[in-house]
């Protein structure tokens, strides 16, 4: 019986097929599906005489009974090597040196999975362990404080009177240390208890909770002269309680920072894109975000600070001047990452500041 392909035409395809098998540790599923197609084709050009195509036909059914473990990614099998050292051999020994070193691969994949498995039981239990040392610490120096705060109030109430103006100074000054304290607590035990986990996520139309937020602040905003134009037509998936939280903070600090020369304005906008249109490094590129736009027109920051407003503690001003924690922006930030977003900033000095804020639709 004759060759159905001469040897050259033959040996081109063996070479064709050794060269992608060169590549198989990168191929995909379908890939390796298509040498092993490439390989079963071979079976009509090897057809010598019907002992020969015999032997042909089980060492490339071998072969391909290798390949269609690999794509279960079980490396186990090896490939028939026969002692003619030919081509069919080649392609062989070239699979079974492929298995073994993808199989050397699991197994160091397997002990670093196991290792890192390890190391995050231990990182949320120690997350676990500050989370309650914060929840405790911050009750137990509450109830000092709360004291302190009481027998102060007594003291002016009751002997104010006797007292010398020097000592009502410096009583009122131990006042306004304890509440700044008891404040402080209150934002870093709000700080450490912020989880999605803990808390029941809602398909919700922001205009409403944004309507909502700023009916709370009412009679502020009144009373600064302020005006607060919102149009948000997203819905996601959120906790609402959060959400307020977060647009509370921002209104709030947009009301301290605003500018005694002009009116305080504050806008909020929206828009849904996705994460490769909206061109963030931190956003999935196929998934869709509701893109949400604050802005304020108060005294603003220095933009080398957009980056640090939203670490814990951060102030940009003096407490003298502006009251304040430094905690409220890194709630925002802990909050808008909770629900797998994201959030930045953008302030310049006497123009006010813009935040974009990223939440999945």
């Amino acid at each position: 019986m004759k060759f159905l392909l001469d040897k050259s035409h033959r040996n081109d395809r063996f070479a064709r097929i050794i060269e992608s098998l060169k590549q198989l540790e990168n191929c995909n599923s379908r890939e390796v599906q298509t040498i092993i197609t490439a390989i079963n084709e071979l079976k009509e050009y090897l057809v010598v005489s019907d002992k020969e195509a015999e032997h042909y036909e089980s060492r490339i059914n071998s072969i391909m009974e290798v390949l269609l473990k690999y794509t279960l990614m079980d490396f186990s099998v090896q490939a028939t090597v026969s002692e003619l050292g030919d081509d069919l051999d080649a392609i062989a020994v070239g699979i079974n040196t492929l298995a073994d070193e993808l199989q050397d691969k699991i197994q160091v994949e397997q002990a670093n999975s196991e290792k890192l498995h390890e190391q995050n039981v231990k990182l949320e239990r120690t997350n676990r362990e500050l989370s309650s040392f914060a929840y405790v610490s911050s009750h137990d120096l509450q109830e000092p404080l709360r004291k302190i705060n009481t027998y102060i109030s007594r003291l002016v109430e009751e002997e104010s009177e006797q007292l010398p103006e020097h000592m009502r100074f410096y009583l009122d000054r131990i006042k306004s240390s304890a509440t700044r304290m008891q404040n402080l607590i209150r934002d870093i035990l709000e700080y450490s208890k912020l989880n999605t986990a803990d808390e029941q996520i809602q398909q919700t139309h922001l205009h409403t909770l944004t309507q909502e937020v700023k009916d709370d602040f009412e009679e502020a905003l009144t009373e600064k002269k302020a005006t607060f134009e919102f149009d948000v037509q997203c819905e996601v998936k959120i906790v609402p309680f959060q959400y307020k939280r977060l647009l509370s903070n921002l209104v709030s600090n947009s009301i301290k920072f605003a500018d005694p020369a002009r009116p305080l304005k504050i806008k909020l906008t929206s828009n849904i894109a996705t994460g490769k249109e909206l061109k963030h490094e931190n956003l999935a590129r196929s998934k869709k975000y509701c893109h949400l736009i604050y802005t304020d027109n108060g005294i603003g920051y220095s933009p080398q600070y957009n980056n640090k407003i939203f670490e814990v503690f951060q102030r940009l001003h003096n407490q003298s001047e502006f009251s304040g924690t430094g905690v409220g922006l890194a709630i925002c930030k802990r909050i808008v990452e909770n629900h797998e977003g994201a959030i930045n900033a953008a302030g310049e000095v006497g123009k006010g500041v813009t935040f974009n804020i990223y939440l999945p639709v």
